[in-house]
Parts: C-alpha cells; structure tokens; sequence
C-alpha cells in the first residue's frame, strides 16, 4: 500500500474507462481538421469579400462605371435576353465580352453581380501572383504584397468601374500559367495553345499595356524555346492575335492617350478624394522615381521570368495611355519586385534583432497600411454622400429631366452611350460622326429628344459649334463645368409643329 507521499509525488494515472464502468456517448469526437493552402485562400477570400460590400466601398447603382465596361455589359445583356437594343450601335466592345458571358446567361442586368464577378477575379488573380512570388522569391514577400494590394485603394477602385485594371492583371497572371502549362504538354497544338491564343487576343483588347503580355511570351520562347515547333505555333499565335484585333478594330475605344501618369499613380494610391492635392502629386512622383530606380537595379533579371518582364513592359507600354489601370499595374509591379529587394535589404543589417532583421520592411509596410486604409474611408465617404465624377453628374442631371416622361419620346445621343443608357434605362445613341455642315447634323438628329456631351472636350468643338448655329431648333437645358445638355424642340413642341426637319412629324 502506497504512503501518502508517495501518492502525491507519483505521476497522475487517470483512466476514464477504469474509473468510470460507463461510456460519454453523448459527448461526440471532434475531428481534427487540417487547412491547406486552397482552404485558407478560400476563407480569405470569403473574409475580404465580405468586408469590401459590407463596408460600402463599391456603389450598386448605375454610375461610376467606365463606359468600355458599360457597353460590354449593355452588349451582353441584351444577347442574353434576345433584345435589339440601341447597345449594338455602340461598336464592337473589347473582349472582355467573352469573360462577361456568365453575367448574361445567369444574371441580366445586375450590376451587384458585375461588381462580384469582378471581385472574385481579382482574388483569382492576386492568387496567382502570390504563388508565383513564393515559387520565385519567398512565402513572406509574397504575403506582404499579396496583402498590400488586396487593401489598395486603386484596385477597389477599378472594381467599382468595372475598369480593365483587374482583368488585365488577371490575363498577365493567367498568361504565365498557362505558358508553364502549355510547355510541359505534349501536344504542341492542343488545348493550351488554343486557350493562349484567345487569352492573347483578350489581353490585346483591353489596354495599350496588354501589348506586354505578347511581347514577354515571344522574348520567353526566342530565349528557352522547348523545341522548333512548338515555337513557330507561338509565333503565328501572336501574330494572329494581333491581326485579329487590328481586323475588328475594337482595340481601346475608350482610350484617352498621353495623360498624366503621376495623375493615375497618385489616384491608385490615395483614391479619388486625395490625389488631386499637393500630397498625391508628391506621393506619386516619390514612388515613380521608386519604380525607375526598383527596374534599374533588377535589369539583369528582368528578362529571366516572363512573369516579371510582362509587369515591367506593361508600366512601360501603358505610360501611353496612364490611367487607372495602368496605375494598378504600375503599384503591382513595385509591390511584387520591390519588397523582395526590400526583405533582402533588411535582411544585409548587421545584428540578430527582430528590429534589425524586419524594422524597416515592417514600419514602410504599417505606413503603406494605414495610407491605404484612410484612403478607402474617404472613398466609402464619396460613396455615401453620392458624390459623382464630371461625366456622371451631367448624365444624373439628365435623369432628374427625363424622369417621368414617355419612354417612346425619348431618344438620347450621349458621348457616353454605355454610361448613359446604363444609368437612366433609355435608349441611348452615340454623337454623330462626319457632319459637313448644320443640315446635315439636323438630319441625323431626327427622332432624338436630347444630346449630352462634354462642351470642353476638343473632340466635340465641331459639334458644339454646329449645334450654335442651330439654336431655333435646339435648347440647351443645363451648361455648367460639367457637361451639357441639349433638347431638340421637335420633342418640346406642345402645338405639334415641325421644328427640326419637315419630314418627321
């Protein structure tokens, strides 16, 4: 018989089964549940989702969305529900078309839905941009990127537009893996061939930067071809791609070529309510100078990943036409080849620290965090107070003149068609094209109730001029900063008279 200190002392020895002659049937096992790297990029996306629309930070109305997005989904919309509408005058959109197809088959006229849909994609592509970094650099660069730029304010941006920023990023993401794919098969033209090709075409349509992207794959193949073939199909694939969008003429309708990239840098970065100051303009000159100086160093490796020599062509090519999207791209570029270079930086201090080792890499990470940040509740202000860019205040003003009438009396021709007719549900028509005088402008304006347009942009001096000249048939409506809008008094007329043509009753 054990002493009392030597129970004490002794190991506890608990068996429930020997203790207690009956079983806890009603207490179930919990299974053991084990996370891989698809669970946790599920529930992240699940988690970042969720805190971008319950947050507000994307409008679920008809406004703010570019007008290359708006005609590609006016176009799909209308397929899907076999409607001749005015949308098939507005010319062929970019294919992004082909992306959009599950839109019109499982949700016409959602705009929720559009903004979703652009959501999950660009998860998709963050996604793969993060694998390719922890394949080529490390899990922490790619995490801290990765992570910067799902909280970017550019980004959240160009989802609420529906701007070709996240597609464009997903079709440089996309266009290394399926190049990875597409040599390790068999066939040289199998599947993956085909499915480039389009990828190519895609990518080619959606912004002068896409041109990066055809440009990096022929330099990868010139560089380490698999064998001569397979070579040669990639080089006709290129070429027919390009010939195929020359052909259509679709490539960037919307483009407004040679702005101001530190316009777009500073918008990427600080949102639309800050970057018009003095601390954006800063801000975006600082990191440009970072992105020249960040390429200049890694020009040796530049042309060993097509991964990294498509972001960099495309910050290059895009300068052309710096808007959003290519200010996405841009910041995307820096992110991904600027905090590996950053950790190795930290990682060169002498000492064994975790403030030696990781300081700087965390507190340029923090500052770049809380900018973000501030950045995206100012722009869930602008959301809340309903706050409108000019094009989108003229095109509200228009709906507050046009609400209430007879939809068989209002046709409208807009320099933003897709945007117009997706804000106010009215056929829309675009501005007319080759004009040589007023008789012949008044003749196309047959049947038209109002125009809307931009008296300031250059492109429209001609039209405005004529339109002057045609002020016993016209009255303007509104004129301000923001754009104007004109009648045509055929439409206005209570007696029934013929004001603009004597044809048209």
């Amino acid at each position: 018989m054990q002493s009392f200190s030597e129970m004490i002392n002794s190991p506890l020895k608990f068996k429930p089964e020997k203790n207690f002659p009956w079983k806890l049937s009603f207490m179930p096992s919990i299974p053991r549940i084990k996370l891989n790297d698809f669970h946790w990029a599920l529930l992240i996306a699940l988690a970042w989702g969720a805190i971008i629309l319950s947050s507000h930070l994307l409008r679920l109305d008809g406004y703010g969305i570019e007008e290359s997005a708006a005609r590609v989904l006016l176009i799909i919309w209308s397929l899907s529900d076999q409607v001749i509408s005015t949308a098939f005058l507005f010319g062929i959109p970019d294919m992004r078309a082909l992306l959009f197809l599950p839109l019109g088959l499982y949700w016409p006229g959602s705009i929720l839905a559009a903004k979703v849909y652009t959501l999950i994609l660009s998860f998709i592509a963050i996604l793969i941009l993060y694998r390719w970094q922890k394949r080529n650099s490390s899990a922490e660069a790619a995490l801290l990127a990765s992570g910067l730029l799902l909280i970017l304010p550019g980004l959240l941006i160009q989802i609420d537009q529906l701007a070709t920023g996240p597609y464009l990023l997903l079709a440089f993401a996309t266009g290394h893996w399926l190049n990875l794919r597409y040599r390790r098969s068999q066939r040289p033209l199998g599947g993956w061939f085909f499915f480039q090709l389009v990828l190519l075409a895609i990518t080619i349509s959606l912004h002068p930067a896409g041109l990066a992207y055809p440009i990096a794959l022929a330099w990868s193949w010139y560089k380490t071809p698999v064998d001569g073939r397979q070579q040669r199909h990639i080089y006709i694939g290129i070429f027919l791609a390009l010939l195929f969008i020359t052909i259509l003429n679709m490539a960037w309708g919307t483009t407004h070529w040679l702005a101001n990239p530190l316009d777009a840098l500073a918008q990427t970065l600080l949102g639309d309510a800050e970057s018009n100051g003095s601390m954006g303009m800063l801000l975006a000159l600082v990191v440009s100078l970072f992105i020249i100086l960040l390429i200049f160093l890694q020009r040796s490796s530049l042309a060993k990943d097509m991964m990294t020599l498509t972001l960099v062509l495309a910050t290059f090519i895009g300068l052309v036409n710096a808007d959003g999207a290519w200010g996405l791209i841009a910041i995307t570029t820096l992110l991904y080849l600027g905090i590996p270079r950053l950790l190795a930086t930290n990682n060169a201090i002498q000492g064994n620290g975790f403030a030696q080792k990781r300081g700087i890499t965390l507190a340029l990470v923090f500052i770049a965090s809380l900018l973000f940040t501030q950045a995206n509740k100012a722009h869930y202000q602008l959301t809340e107070r309903n706050q409108l860019s000019n094009a989108e205040q003229t095109i509200f003003a228009l709906a507050d003149i046009v609400r209430g009438e007879d939809s068989n009396d209002i046709i409208i021709m807009s320099q933003w068609p897709g945007k117009t007719m997706l804000a106010i549900h009215r056929p829309v028509l675009p501005l007319p094209r080759d004009y040589p005088d007023s008789k012949t402008l008044l003749r196309y304006l047959e049947g038209v109730s109002h125009i809307i347009f931009d008296p300031f942009d250059a492109g429209n001096q001609k039209l405005k001029d004529m339109l002057a000249m045609l002020s016993a048939e016209t009255k303007t409506l509104v004129l301000d900063e923001h754009g104007v809008i004109v009648a045509l008094r055929q439409q206005n007329n209570n007696d029934g008279e013929q004001k603009n043509s004597g044809k048209h009753p």
